[in-house]
């Protein structure tokens, strides 16, 4: 790992206010687990959201998180970590469909980004795993042969390890981290936003395209798919992953298990959270899924 700790910008895309217990819960999370030294928290808004920017332009994370009702909570960084913030607002022309939104919101992160090393994630993620996570990823990322990749940064959901487009080698170490290499065919090929990297990629790979209204609002990661396979590029699951990626179907559900818990307990999350140092010890031939960990509270 680099020894001065190169800035990592962890970009949070919200452009819907209905969302806010959602994107409440990531940056509790965030303040909580995440115990790398020197971190950028990018807040990126683009659904025109007034109430949402002023709570982003409030937030002070020297201090204690404070809820989007205003309810100071006991939450704050790890006292090791370094952590600014940025805010990146766009307003969404009156056509614009809720993709084409998120992908300008993306490339405006990227190019306001002052990390060396940038992962995307939407209000649908939460840290759930506490510790210096970042330095394992970036070690690996830093490793011979491996200048060109990405490694995923939270876990995904367990069938989709099991797709033949995701089949992948390992576990591999590097230093004690374990991993798993992505194969590299053109049908596992693929560019995943919510992936660590370093951030002079995107100049590499070139400017994300914006779907037009007749667009699949897949054809920016489709190009990107394509591009990292001509290029040689690589993708890694880790084991453990810093959190995990929630299921979208039951968004609802967790919304409302979010209001209804914070209302009695502000520094309320929903998925309990483990320490990085136990939860490695744990071997697998499979890397963790979000399936794995369960809501706070519940049994497993």
């Amino acid at each position: 790992m680099s020894e001065q700790h190169d800035l990592v910008t962890i970009a949070l895309h919200c452009g819907k206010q209905d969302y806010y217990p959602l994107v409440e819960n990531y940056l509790k999370s965030l303040l909580i687990c995440v115990e790398y030294p020197n971190i950028e928290v990018m807040l990126v808004e683009t659904g025109g959201n007034k109430d949402i920017r002023d709570w982003f332009e409030r937030l002070d994370f020297s201090k204690n998180f404070v809820n989007f009702d205003g309810t100071e909570t006991n939450v704050t960084k790890h006292p090791g970590t370094k952590m600014q913030k940025s805010l990146v607002f766009l307003d969404p022309d009156p056509d614009d469909i809720w993709y084409m939104c998120y992908v300008k919101g993306m490339k405006a992160a990227i190019k306001h980004g002052k990390g060396k090393y940038f992962v995307l994630s939407a209000e649908d993620n939460q840290f759930n795993v506490k510790g210096d996570v970042i330095s394992d990823y970036i070690g690996l990322l830093e490793s011979p042969g491996n200048e060109k990749s990405f490694v995923h940064f939270f876990s995904q959901q367990a069938y989709k390890y099991k797709k033949r487009n995701n089949s992948f080698t390992g576990p591999h170490q590097n230093n004690g981290f374990d991993y798993y290499e992505v194969k590299q065919e053109r049908l596992t090929s693929k560019w995943c936003p919510f992936g660590l990297t370093n951030i002079e990629h995107y100049t590499t790979l070139g400017e994300i395209t914006v779907p037009k209204h007749d667009d699949h609002p897949h054809i920016p990661w489709e190009e990107y798919a394509e591009k990292v396979y001509q290029m040689g590029y690589k993708r890694f699951y880790p084991q453990l992953s810093h959190g995990v990626w929630m299921y979208n179907n039951d968004r609802t559900e967790y919304i409302n298990k979010i209001k209804t818990n914070t209302k009695n307990n502000p520094n309320y999350v929903l998925y309990g959270i483990g320490m990085y140092d136990e939860l490695k010890k744990v071997k697998s031939s499979l890397p963790f899924s979000t399936d794995n960990f369960v809501l706070s509270g519940e049994k497993e």
